[in-house]
């Protein structure tokens, strides 16, 4: 006679259970599909203070250094200032950030893609109260007020409006800013909007806003 046949047993059937009633679950989970975050606003808790300096010290526009290279992202940038100093090509002050370059060069850096601008100066933010900046750029964008970061798209991307970010203001003066920004390929465009307390819709900022010491 040959071997018999080992039972089947209870335990061996109730596992193939659990199995096939899990498995749906589990495929379920795998092709769930990934939505995209709904956009927030960044708003600093803290009421913000001006720099103890005088509207005679500054000039007009933000200081600006270009730094070439083919970034993918603002965390890929220099961030010590004195490096930055040292090593980028200064550039005429910019007075105002309402550019749509298309192909071509990138303010006054002398290129049209591998470039990155590091700003540097003051936002005049006049009365207290609430102000909110948002940026549209393409491609990486930050924005510091204070030392906070307050707008924030920083990698390649096609020109889009950055998420909001909303400042207190506690007395108005001016605001020590620094804006990292960069071009990898292609078209390239910066805007910089604000809607300041008492608004009805954000517009770009103004020149007057812009400052820098000499």
């Amino acid at each position: 006679m040959g071997p018999k046949n080992k039972p089947f047993t209870p335990d061996i059937f109730f596992l193939l259970l659990v199995f096939l009633a899990a498995f749906p679950v589990f495929l379920a989970a795998g092709c769930a599909e990934k939505t995209e975050p709904a956009p927030s606003l960044v708003v600093l808790q803290e009421p913000q203070h001006p720099a103890d300096i005088r509207t005679g010290e500054l000039q007009p526009g933000l200081e600006v250094y270009y730094v070439y290279d083919f970034y993918r992202t603002t965390s890929q940038m220099l961030k010590s200032e004195e490096l930055i100093r040292k090593m980028g090509k200064p550039g005429p002050p910019l007075t105002l950030l309402n550019h749509r370059f298309g192909g071509g060069k990138v303010f006054d850096s002398g290129e049209e893609k591998g470039v990155g601008a590091h700003m540097y100066g003051f936002f005049h933010l006049a009365e207290p109260g609430d102000y909110t900046f948002q940026a549209y750029a393409n491609d990486g964008i930050e924005l510091y007020i204070n030392g906070h970061l307050l707008v924030s798209d920083p990698a390649v991307h096609k020109g889009r409006m950055s998420d909001p970010g909303r400042i207190t203001v506690a007395r108005g003066g001016w605001f020590p800013v620094e804006i990292r920004y960069f071009q990898r390929k292609g078209t390239a465009a910066l805007e910089l909007y604000w809607q300041p307390p008492g608004a009805a819709a954000p517009t770009i900022v103004p020149s007057e806003v812009y400052a820098h010491l000499p």
